[in-house]
């Protein structure tokens, strides 16, 4: 679980990233450019929260990703080492 700068509450499940609203029962999945597993929240840079995760069932393609939380994307930042 993370914290954004504006106080809201990120989640992650197995394979998606997690938007909590009003309550923990209004969760609203982030769309990934694919289907990720093993995701690995890291650090901040401002309101960008970096995280590392898999591709699903091509478990060879690691990749750090970036969660904007001001539009609420998530895009690949770079390849993971």
């Amino acid at each position: 679980m993370e914290v954004t700068p504006d106080g809201i509450f990120i989640f992650y499940d197995y394979d998606e990233v997690l938007k909590m609203g009003k309550s923990i029962s209004e969760m609203d999945i982030i769309q990934s450019p694919f289907k990720m597993a093993h995701i690995q929240f890291k650090n901040w840079n401002g309101d960008k929260l970096e995280f590392e995760c898999e591709e699903f069932m091509n478990w060879s393609r690691c990749e750090i990703m970036e969660l904007d939380t001001s539009e609420w994307t998530i895009s690949v930042k770079k390849n993971a080492p």
